[in-house]
């Protein structure tokens, strides 16, 4: 899903990547969206690499797939740390905007 901003189509027009939702167009930069593709493509390298170095097994290509595999879990926490971050902010943004709202709606 990452493609459909970037490529022409119909669906480029709906889906936002750096969007929580339908509703908001994103104006700038968003780390919004960036977990799932960072942690998959942080784990393919590790798959590409594991098959690569399995050929020539011996202790030093050993040690470099468990420190990769350490590196892949140390990565896929820090993507989702920032996930998180970014949809607690989100959240927060929103009620906010809801609160503010109301309060309009009760001055009136």
């Amino acid at each position: 899903m990452a493609n459909i901003p970037n490529h022409a189509g119909p669906k480029g027009i709906q889906f936002s990547l750096g969007s929580p939702n339908k509703n908001i167009i994103s104006a700038g930069a968003s780390n919004m969206g960036f977990a799932n593709p960072g942690m998959n493509t942080a784990i393919s390298l590790l798959n590409m690499s594991t098959a690569l170095l399995a050929t020539r097994l011996n202790l030093e290509n050993l040690i470099f797939l468990k420190a990769m595999n350490l590196l892949v879990d140390e990565i896929n926490e820090a993507f989702f740390r920032c996930h998180k971050y970014t949809w607690d902010e989100y959240e927060r943004r929103k009620k906010e905007l809801e609160n503010s709202s109301d309060n309009n709606h009760l001055s009136d």
